[in-house]
């Protein structure tokens, strides 16, 4: 009875000491990673990168499209795209979009050289970069320490429940003290498993902008100058064929008037020589 006792009192002490977790499940399914068998060791360090890119409006899906290719050829589970908008403005003069992208840690910062290098192939200006580092070494233990406690916690009543030590009463507390203990188990290795995988993998977050007008950029990209220079010889083709539709009825008029006056004037003529 004693021991039974104590167990349910653990229990209930272990859950009201359990800390809340802030962080979003979202990104990952926190049953592929396993709780460590012993006590974390080291600095636990968590990146975040920003890059900020300016450029024609009408680039900025290509240069999306192109940064989404980059994480796709890499190894697989290495990279992946968390997520992807882009919005254009009303009048067609803007635009803007947005990614986020989760990569291995290991090469967070290559792939963001690889990002500026393909924004500067389209013409693009970075105007953000930055990034962010955050210590979660003490969480990570803390983590581990609650994990470890709330397993052995679970041991014990699942021990407990399969002698069937104690009166019914004793054995029904025990069962509702293990769920207890099992729900703060589920929660301390899914909070362990996040902490881990911020760690193992960085968020690069990059943001497109479309570029304001300047003197320096007066002409923009190569590949943006070129698309301005077809778009508008296909304007003034379409102006032509639009001018040529709408003149040549008048201007086929014009011309069998003045071969009527021609021809009036040179049947005049002849009359007038045979008089």
């Amino acid at each position: 009875m004693r021991r039974v006792m104590m167990l349910i009192v653990a229990a209930s002490i272990s859950a009201c000491s359990a800390e809340p977790t802030s962080h979003s499940m979202k990104a990952f399914d926190a049953q592929e990673e396993a709780a460590p068998a012993r006590p974390v060791t080291g600095q636990r360090i968590a990146y975040v990168y920003r890059l900020g890119f300016e450029l024609d409006p009408a680039a900025i899906p290509a240069l999306q499209s192109r940064h989404e290719g980059l994480c796709r050829r890499l190894t697989r589970g290495g990279c992946r795209v968390l997520r992807s908008s882009r919005e254009a403005s009303e009048d067609g003069s803007g635009g803007s979009g947005s990614m986020a992208i989760e990569i291995d840690a290991r090469l967070a910062r290559r792939f963001t050289a690889a990002l500026e290098q393909a924004a500067a192939g389209a013409g693009a200006r970075t105007s953000d970069i930055a990034m962010e580092s955050e210590d979660v070494t003490k969480a990570t233990v803390d983590a581990g320490a609650r994990l470890r406690q709330r397993s052995l916690l679970v041991a014990r009543l699942t021990e407990l429940l399969r002698t069937r030590q104690g009166s019914v009463g004793d054995l029904v507390a025990a069962e509702k003290a293990l769920a207890d203990a099992q729900e703060g188990l589920d929660a301390a290795r899914a909070n362990l498993a996040l902490l881990s995988r911020r760690v193992a993998t960085s968020t690069t977050e990059v943001r497109y902008a479309a570029r304001s007008g300047g003197a320096g950029e007066a002409f923009g990209s190569p590949a943006a100058f070129i698309d301005e220079s077809r778009e508008q010889l296909l304007r003034s083709l379409r102006a032509l064929l639009s001018f040529a539709v709408v003149s040549l009825p008048w201007i086929v008029l014009l011309w069998l008037s003045i071969w009527s006056i021609r021809r009036f004037r040179r049947a005049r003529a002849r009359r007038a020589g045979h008089g």
